[in-house]
């Protein structure tokens, strides 16, 4: 059986700037986790995105600048600094190959690997597109004594990632045919309980949203990728298991995360989809649903203001022991323009957070929304983290819709045999997809 992955999720809180002291480095350009605070950067917009370099010149690059460097486990240090847009980032070292780095906007971090603790001098320059490279700056890796093993890993794409989903990545949690009988006895009886309690037929829909590294790929360091072993995943088998069982419906979200890929779909920094990630799942749902009540069709995203916000506190900064850096991630947040319905809309609250009602589903309750509508359908929803940034995009297509507390996947039939709905919905992630064999 996988192993079982816990997610974290993490209140929001004032993030408060790094204190270190800040070196003069205008003359040498070298630079040191201890000599640079996000003080040291370029200017925000207006809108709260994060920090970048301004442009130089129309011919050649300016160049980046490094923010903080941590060791990530006994032999690697990550770097994370900040660039002017549209720039790639080159790096190379005494004992590091050269390798480029995609920014995250004008962000940008990378790892690399002490060889044999010894201290490393690494020069990075930026290039943005038919401009001259940057003039090189430096920075220097060391190894630091009794430093904590992070358990996180980098990607050339700038992304943050936990070791915990390299079994995800490598293909080497593969369910067992009995683990997948067991996973498809699981969902019928899911589909045989629920038409007795609501005496009719009740449709099961798992939705299932890829990890990350499943959509960008690309991003992969060469060394991970020769790990990666054959083209089946648990996820493709999970898909394939679910779909032989009669009234239930399984909507793999790879392919529109796919079509996706080029926007923010996913936080770089966190483990998550941002809203327009989960706007995309939405309307995948909703579209299925609509089959049989056209009237609980998607919002198309015209129906959107799309706000980009600068959060500065996400899992993957704390996961990486930088949350206290004065970094941030510029997300998409998604602001309707219609009048909403359910309670749950992002655009009641005064901010855009990255967790939306996590108060609301982090208690033992069930949560409950009704709209005065007979042409909308009932549903009952089950959900993981990801779910958070769906619940206000979906709540506004039910007549009744009732959401079980968060990572509860079992289904509560006397709730079925009360509100009678039409849909038990599960919306689970690729890393958690074991909860699959485990719950009713």
């Amino acid at each position: 059986m996988k192993k079982i992955i816990a997610s974290l999720l993490i209140c929001l809180t004032a993030l408060t700037a790094c204190t270190g002291d800040t070196a003069d480095t205008a003359d040498s350009g070298t630079y040191t986790s201890s000599e640079i605070t996000s003080a040291d950067t370029a200017d925000t917009d207006n809108e709260g995105s994060a920090s970048v370099i301004d442009p130089i010149s129309d011919t050649v690059t300016a160049s980046p600048k490094i923010l903080l460097s941590t060791h990530i486990n006994d032999d690697s240090v990550m770097f994370m600094g900040i660039c002017e847009k549209n720039s790639l980032i080159t790096v190379t070292g005494e004992y590091t190959e050269e390798f480029t780095v995609t920014p995250d906007g004008g962000n940008f971090l990378f790892s690399v690997k002490l060889n044999n603790r010894q201290p490393e001098t690494l020069s990075i320059i930026a290039k943005a597109g038919d401009k001259e490279a940057s003039e090189p700056i430096s920075a220097e890796a060391k190894f630091k004594r009794g430093e904590e093993d992070k358990e996180v890993f980098t990607t050339y794409d700038s992304r943050i990632c936990q070791n915990e989903i390299l079994d995800d990545l490598y293909h080497t949690n593969l369910f067992t045919n009995k683990e997948l009988i067991l996973m498809q006895r699981t969902a019928q009886n899911r589909v045989t309980k629920a038409k007795k309690a609501a005496g009719k037929d009740v449709e099961i829909i798992y939705v299932i949203v890829p990890n990350p590294l499943t959509v960008y790929s690309e991003g992969v360091p060469e060394d991970m990728k020769s790990n990666i072993e054959g083209e089946e995943t648990s996820l493709t088998q999970a898909v394939e298991a679910l779909r032989s069982v009669n009234n239930v419906t399984v909507i793999d979200l790879t392919d529109v995360m796919n079509d996706h890929k080029n926007e923010k779909i996913y936080y770089n920094t966190d483990t998550h989809w941002t809203e327009l990630g989960a706007y995309y799942g939405y309307e995948a749902l909703m579209k299925e649903i609509a089959k049989k009540f056209p009237s609980a069709a998607p919002h198309p995203l015209s129906d959107y203001d799309i706000k980009n916000v600068a959060v500065t506190y996400t899992d993957m900064m704390s996961y990486a022991g930088i949350e206290d850096m004065g970094l941030t991630e510029t997300a998409p947040f998604l602001i309707s323009k219609y009048t909403p319905l359910s309670p749950y809309d992002s655009a009641k609250k005064e901010e855009a957070y990255i967790w939306n009602f996590t108060d609301e589903f982090f208690s033992n309750k069930t949560s409950h929304t009704e709209i005065d509508n007979d042409a909308l359908p009932k549903g009952m929803f089950l959900f993981d983290s990801y779910g958070l940034n769906a619940i206000h995009f979906i709540a506004e297509h039910f007549s009744s819709l009732t959401c079980m507390p968060i990572w509860n996947y079992s289904v509560d039939y006397d709730i079925i045999e009360e509100e009678k709905p039409d849909y038990i919905i599960q919306l689970i992630s690729e890393r958690t997809s074991e909860r699959l064999l485990l719950s009713e």
